[in-house]
């Protein structure tokens, strides 16, 4: 087997003949990041092969069946696009039928969500690509932000499909979530319904950036961009989601393609509080939201490949029917 290093690695000429029905991608493991996104994922089948793949900064691994096959892509939209990228392009790995969901962690607006929920993107936007300028500067009201003009939308807001997403939905909404009283404390603080609820399984778009960044001014300005989309307001933000959408796209898999994504922390400070504290508390909810969002993940999954001939082609008739 070859090193999977950070330089890519050499696959070699001859395939390894493998077909995954689903692909997993986290962003970091606790090898990496400290803080582990993937290992509640590893748990529940048994992973026994490593496969190299030139372009990977990693080895990914494999289920004993050959059925499912995990990736940490690394952090940031850069890293997710090439690590799909060259999964879907390997001589080693057929991906062509599988079912690619990200999973782990994110950022979410206390408006619409709440710490410890599960959110499936519908829209997947950049948070890069645009023009922002300055507050300070003498512009009106509402023009600090900016599209492209040279770019289409469709170009830099991803819409997933809705009935792969509906059917995740309709799955995950029968998952029981975890929840603490030190989260429901916490969430008490902020003055908004989402905020204060239990932990649910809801649908909302992602604002997908290769910066982290918290705070009221920079939600407000993610609150313009998802307004200037027309995707409504939205619910997630994270750093992988939209390299990802479009290097898929690109391959022609987007259709295939869920973003699934646990709330362990909201993007900005309750009233009262700094922001510096507010970034501190960031992990508060990370070990909830990673098993909620582990249950959701396994439930999906199970659903797909236990009935994997209604699902080979397509979503299964019946979950486009009771699409709402």
């Amino acid at each position: 087997m070859s090193d999977g290093n950070a330089t890519g690695g050499q696959e070699g000429g001859k395939t390894a003949g493998l077909r995954p029905k689903v692909v997993l991608l986290t962003a970091y493991d606790a090898e990496s990041e400290g803080i582990d996104e993937t290992s509640g994922f590893l748990g529940n089948r048994e992973f026994t092969a490593e496969v190299a793949v030139r372009g990977t900064s990693r080895p990914v691994v494999v289920d004993e069946a050959g059925e499912i096959l995990l990736a940490v892509t690394g952090v940031g939209n850069v890293e997710a696009a090439l690590t799909v990228d060259s999964l879907v392009a390997s001589p080693r790995i057929d991906c062509s039928a599988a079912y690619f969901l990200t999973v782990g962690s994110a950022g979410a607006s206390p408006e619409v969500a709440t710490l410890g929920s599960v959110v499936i993107n519908d829209y997947i936007l950049s948070w890069d690509q645009k023009r922002r300028h300055s507050p300070s500067d003498d512009r009106e009201s509402g023009t600090w932000i900016e599209t492209f003009s040279f770019k289409s939308d469709d170009e830099v807001c991803k819409t997933c499909d809705s009935v792969l997403v509906g059917a995740a939905r309709e799955i995950g909404t029968s998952v029981p979530l975890a929840d603490s009283e030190s989260l429901w404390q916490y969430r008490r603080q902020y003055p908004f319904e989402a905020a204060q609820s239990e932990p649910s399984v809801s649908v909302g778009a992602s604002v997908s950036g290769s910066e982290f960044w918290h705070g009221r001014a920079c939600s407000a300005r993610a609150r313009d961009l998802a307004e200037r989309y027309g995707v409504g307001r939205y619910y997630t933000t994270e750093m992988e989601g939209f390299g990802t959408a479009i290097a898929l796209h690109r391959r022609g898999l987007l259709d295939r393609y869920l973003s699934v994504r646990g709330v362990s922390n909201f993007d900005r400070p309750h009233p009262g509080q700094p922001a510096s504290e507010s970034v501190s508390h960031d992990e508060l909810a990370f070990d909830t939201c990673i098993e909620n969002v582990s249950r959701v993940v396994s439930a999906i999954v199970s659903r797909i490949l236990d009935n994997w001939t209604q699902w080979q082609d397509s979503v299964p008739p019946r979950f486009e029917a009771t699409l709402s």
